[in-house]
């Protein structure tokens, strides 16, 4: 069984392959550094054996989905350095208790992460999510 996927640094263009969500054993899925494009497949969030899950440096577009918040068992996300990434980061990522890092950045997203994820004992935050430049938020657990 397919339980850890990393297609880093492969110069993958196109969307995400449509289907992950069928891999239900799948750890790791790790597809950083690549010319991804399209929306971030909302099917994800059905992966929930998913432990780490690193979509950064794309060129993926459209809103965050709610349904990563799905991902309980998740103790790392990565979505940083999607510059076509926008909208209020979802309530629903309170969900993720298990998170150790989690890191975001994005010019265009807006809300508060804090408010929703630093409900988990195990985060702490360093963050520079402003208004102006670039928003960036990394939280981990020490």
């Amino acid at each position: 069984m397919l339980t850890y996927l990393n297609l880093s640094f492969n110069a993958l263009s196109g969307p995400i392959p449509a289907g992950l969500s069928c891999i239900s054993v799948l750890a790791h899925l790790d597809f950083k550094y690549n010319m991804l494009i399209g929306p971030v497949p909302p099917d994800i969030g059905n992966c929930t054996a998913l432990l780490w899950l690193d979509l950064s440096h794309n060129e993926l577009k459209g809103t965050i989905p709610a349904s990563l918040g799905n991902l309980r068992r998740l103790t790392m996300l990565q979505l940083h350095d999607l510059p076509g990434l926008s909208g209020a980061i979802p309530r629903e990522y309170g969900n993720l208790t298990q998170l150790n890092y989690l890191y975001f950045g994005a010019d265009s997203l807006t809300g508060s992460p804090e408010a929703c994820l630093l409900s988990s004992e195990t985060l702490s935050c360093s963050e520079s999510f402003t208004s102006m430049g670039t928003n960036s938020m990394e939280i981990f657990s020490w």
